[in-house]
């Protein structure tokens, strides 16, 4: 941008700058557009996993409610730190932190006990 700037005012500014000023501009604008090209899909790819990782805290809420709001034991026993788990998440999120482990709760990351065998 400021090699465009450069460029447009040498070329107002002289005659003789003219030709050198509007090929300077034609390189500038093309490295700049190149520069936006490029970059292009790898914020489509950060979009769409910001996108996917939105999605999933959705399904995780909708779930909570569709299967558990009527399960009083969940009610007094998990829903607390359920949804403290969904804001957890929901926190992450506006602060751009889009790892696989952003969808999981600490509580999914953690390994279960291992079930005794009768």
């Amino acid at each position: 941008m400021v090699l465009v700037a450069v460029s447009a005012g040498t070329g107002l500014a002289s005659a003789a700058g003219r030709v050198p000023a509007a090929v300077l501009a034609l390189v500038s604008g093309s490295v700049t557009a190149l520069a936006v090209f490029f970059g292009s899909e790898k914020r489509s790819q950060t979009k769409y996993k910001e996108s996917a990782a939105w999605f999933s805290l959705q399904d995780a809420a909708k779930n909570m409610l569709d299967f558990k709001l009527h399960d009083n034991q969940w009610l007094t026993s998990d829903a607390q730190q359920d949804v403290m788990d969904l804001r957890d998440k929901q926190a992450r999120l506006i602060r751009r932190e889009t790892s696989s482990d952003v969808i999981r709760t600490p509580r999914e990351l953690t390994p279960s006990p291992p079930e005794s065998q009768h």
